[in-house]
Protein backbone atom coordinates (compact mmCIF):
# COMPACT_ATOMS: atom_id res chain seq x y z
CA UNK A 1 0.00 0.00 0.00
CA UNK A 2 1.38 3.41 -0.99
CA UNK A 3 1.87 6.21 1.52
CA UNK A 4 -1.22 8.41 1.71
CA UNK A 5 -0.32 12.01 0.90
CA UNK A 6 -3.66 13.42 -0.29
CA UNK A 7 -6.38 14.36 2.19
CA UNK A 8 -9.01 13.33 -0.41
CA UNK A 9 -8.28 9.71 0.67
CA UNK A 10 -10.22 10.49 3.85
CA UNK A 11 -13.35 11.17 1.76
CA UNK A 12 -13.37 7.76 0.09
CA UNK A 13 -12.32 5.34 2.85
CA UNK A 14 -13.47 4.24 6.31
CA UNK A 15 -10.80 5.39 8.74
CA UNK A 16 -9.95 6.32 12.30
CA UNK A 17 -7.02 7.58 14.36
CA UNK A 18 -5.46 5.83 17.36
CA UNK A 19 -2.35 5.70 19.49
CA UNK A 20 0.34 3.04 19.16
CA UNK A 21 3.61 2.38 20.91
CA UNK A 22 6.76 1.82 18.88
CA UNK A 23 6.47 -1.08 16.47
CA UNK A 24 2.67 -1.02 16.41
CA UNK A 25 1.96 -2.28 19.91
CA UNK A 26 -1.07 -1.25 21.94
CA UNK A 27 -0.18 0.62 25.12
CA UNK A 28 -3.23 -0.75 26.88
CA UNK A 29 -2.42 -4.47 26.71
CA UNK A 30 0.66 -4.82 24.50
CA UNK A 31 -1.28 -6.34 21.59
CA UNK A 32 0.91 -6.49 18.48
CA UNK A 33 -0.75 -5.00 15.40
CA UNK A 34 0.26 -5.97 11.87
CA UNK A 35 2.81 -3.91 9.93
CA UNK A 36 1.39 -0.95 7.97
CA UNK A 37 -0.68 -2.13 5.00
CA UNK A 38 -1.62 -5.54 6.45
CA UNK A 39 -5.17 -6.13 7.69
CA UNK A 40 -5.73 -7.67 11.11
CA UNK A 41 -8.98 -8.99 12.62
CA UNK A 42 -9.71 -8.61 16.33
CA UNK A 43 -9.41 -12.14 17.78
CA UNK A 44 -11.96 -11.34 20.50
CA UNK A 45 -14.44 -9.35 18.37
CA UNK A 46 -17.95 -8.78 19.71
CA UNK A 47 -20.50 -6.10 18.82
CA UNK A 48 -21.33 -5.17 22.42
CA UNK A 49 -21.08 -1.36 22.80
CA UNK A 50 -18.51 -1.46 25.58
CA UNK A 51 -14.71 -1.48 25.75
CA UNK A 52 -13.00 -4.78 24.96
CA UNK A 53 -13.75 -7.23 22.20
CA UNK A 54 -12.33 -5.28 19.28
CA UNK A 55 -9.88 -2.58 18.16
CA UNK A 56 -10.54 0.97 19.34
CA UNK A 57 -10.01 4.28 17.57
CA UNK A 58 -11.50 7.73 17.21
CA UNK A 59 -13.46 8.70 14.10
CA UNK A 60 -15.50 11.74 13.04
CA UNK A 61 -18.72 10.10 14.29
CA UNK A 62 -17.16 8.74 17.52
CA UNK A 63 -14.68 11.09 19.15
CA UNK A 64 -13.79 12.50 22.55
CA UNK A 65 -11.93 9.54 24.04
CA UNK A 66 -8.18 9.82 24.46
CA UNK A 67 -5.14 8.36 22.74
CA UNK A 68 -2.68 6.06 24.45
CA UNK A 69 0.73 5.34 22.93
CA UNK A 70 3.92 7.06 21.86
CA UNK A 71 2.53 8.08 18.46
CA UNK A 72 -0.78 8.74 16.72
CA UNK A 73 -1.45 6.94 13.44
CA UNK A 74 -4.14 6.86 10.80
CA UNK A 75 -5.86 3.48 10.42
CA UNK A 76 -8.21 2.11 7.79
CA UNK A 77 -11.15 0.13 9.15
CA UNK A 78 -13.34 -2.63 7.73
CA UNK A 79 -16.01 -5.06 8.87
CA UNK A 80 -18.42 -4.39 11.72
CA UNK A 81 -18.18 -1.37 14.02
CA UNK A 82 -19.95 -0.07 17.11
CA UNK A 83 -19.73 3.26 18.97
CA UNK A 84 -18.71 2.92 22.64
CA UNK A 85 -19.74 5.54 25.22
CA UNK A 86 -20.33 8.04 22.41
CA UNK A 87 -16.61 8.85 22.31
CA UNK A 88 -14.77 6.00 20.58
CA UNK A 89 -15.26 3.44 17.86
CA UNK A 90 -14.78 -0.32 18.30
CA UNK A 91 -14.07 -2.11 15.02
CA UNK A 92 -13.66 -5.68 13.82
CA UNK A 93 -10.82 -5.13 11.31
CA UNK A 94 -8.10 -2.53 11.04
CA UNK A 95 -4.87 -1.81 9.23
CA UNK A 96 -2.23 0.81 9.92
CA UNK A 97 -1.52 3.02 6.93
CA UNK A 98 1.53 5.10 6.04
CA UNK A 99 0.52 8.78 5.84
CA UNK A 100 1.88 12.28 5.62
CA UNK A 101 1.68 14.69 8.55
CA UNK A 102 -0.82 16.81 6.57
CA UNK A 103 -3.19 13.85 6.15
CA UNK A 104 -2.99 12.97 9.87
CA UNK A 105 -3.57 16.62 10.84
CA UNK A 106 -6.67 16.80 8.63
CA UNK A 107 -7.97 13.49 10.05
CA UNK A 108 -7.55 14.76 13.62
CA UNK A 109 -9.37 18.00 12.76
CA UNK A 110 -12.22 16.02 11.19
CA UNK A 111 -12.52 14.24 14.54
CA UNK A 112 -13.01 17.61 16.25
CA UNK A 113 -9.54 17.65 17.80
CA UNK A 114 -7.77 20.99 18.08
CA UNK A 115 -4.28 20.94 16.51
CA UNK A 116 -1.78 23.28 18.15
CA UNK A 117 0.75 24.71 15.70
CA UNK A 118 4.13 26.38 16.07
CA UNK A 119 4.30 30.03 17.05
CA UNK A 120 0.83 30.60 18.54
CA UNK A 121 -0.83 30.84 21.96
CA UNK A 122 -3.82 28.62 22.74
CA UNK A 123 -6.63 28.14 25.24
CA UNK A 124 -7.70 24.49 25.28
CA UNK A 125 -11.27 23.72 26.35
CA UNK A 126 -11.76 20.31 24.67
CA UNK A 127 -9.32 17.79 23.24
CA UNK A 128 -6.10 19.09 21.67
CA UNK A 129 -2.92 17.56 20.25
CA UNK A 130 0.62 18.61 19.38
CA UNK A 131 2.58 16.28 17.11
CA UNK A 132 5.59 16.22 14.83
CA UNK A 133 7.93 19.06 15.75
CA UNK A 134 5.25 21.64 16.57
CA UNK A 135 6.13 24.21 19.20
CA UNK A 136 3.21 26.36 20.38
CA UNK A 137 4.33 29.35 22.45
CA UNK A 138 1.96 29.19 25.42
CA UNK A 139 -0.95 26.87 26.16
CA UNK A 140 -3.57 27.22 28.88
CA UNK A 141 -5.63 24.09 29.53
CA UNK A 142 -9.01 25.05 30.97
CA UNK A 143 -11.20 22.87 33.19
CA UNK A 144 -12.51 19.93 31.18
CA UNK A 145 -9.84 20.37 28.51
CA UNK A 146 -6.88 18.13 27.85
CA UNK A 147 -3.78 18.24 25.73
CA UNK A 148 -1.84 15.25 24.39
CA UNK A 149 1.74 15.98 23.25
CA UNK A 150 3.48 13.52 20.88
CA UNK A 151 6.61 12.93 18.84
CA UNK A 152 9.14 15.75 19.36
CA UNK A 153 6.60 18.51 19.95
CA UNK A 154 7.61 21.10 22.51
CA UNK A 155 5.11 23.70 23.73
CA UNK A 156 6.98 26.58 25.39
CA UNK A 157 4.79 26.92 28.48
CA UNK A 158 1.71 25.01 29.59
CA UNK A 159 -0.62 26.11 32.38
CA UNK A 160 -3.04 23.44 33.61
CA UNK A 161 -6.03 24.93 35.39
CA UNK A 162 -8.34 23.08 37.81
CA UNK A 163 -9.97 20.18 35.95
CA UNK A 164 -7.54 20.34 33.01
CA UNK A 165 -5.12 17.57 32.03
CA UNK A 166 -1.83 17.26 30.15
CA UNK A 167 -0.62 13.89 28.81
CA UNK A 168 2.89 13.76 27.34
CA UNK A 169 4.05 10.88 25.12
CA UNK A 170 6.97 9.90 22.91
CA UNK A 171 9.82 12.42 23.11
CA UNK A 172 7.64 15.48 23.61
CA UNK A 173 9.12 18.05 25.94
CA UNK A 174 7.00 20.97 27.12
CA UNK A 175 9.24 23.71 28.51
CA UNK A 176 7.61 24.87 31.74
CA UNK A 177 4.42 23.30 33.08
CA UNK A 178 2.48 25.12 35.81
CA UNK A 179 -0.15 23.03 37.59
CA UNK A 180 -2.88 24.98 39.32
CA UNK A 181 -4.90 23.35 42.13
CA UNK A 182 -6.74 20.37 40.68
CA UNK A 183 -4.86 20.20 37.36
CA UNK A 184 -3.32 16.88 36.25
CA UNK A 185 -0.06 15.93 34.53
CA UNK A 186 0.73 12.43 33.18
CA UNK A 187 4.04 11.60 31.47
CA UNK A 188 4.86 8.47 29.45
CA UNK A 189 7.81 7.06 27.48
CA UNK A 190 10.71 9.52 27.14
CA UNK A 191 8.60 12.65 27.45
CA UNK A 192 9.52 15.08 30.19
CA UNK A 193 8.61 18.69 30.91
CA UNK A 194 11.67 20.87 31.51
CA UNK A 195 10.28 22.42 34.69
CA UNK A 196 7.14 21.64 36.71
CA UNK A 197 5.69 24.28 39.02
CA UNK A 198 2.86 23.40 41.38
CA UNK A 199 0.87 26.51 42.22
Amino acid sequence: MDKITETAWLDTHRWGVRGFNEGGRSQYNGFQFSPPGDWITAPDWNATPQCGGGFHCLAPHATGGGFFGSQIELVEIDGAEVVVDGNKLKVEKMRRVEHSRAVLTDALRRCGIQILETGYDYHVTGMAVTHGNSAPLAVTIKGGGWLDTYDNSAPGTVTIERGGSLYTYGNSAPGTVTIKGGGSLYTYHNSAPGTVIRD
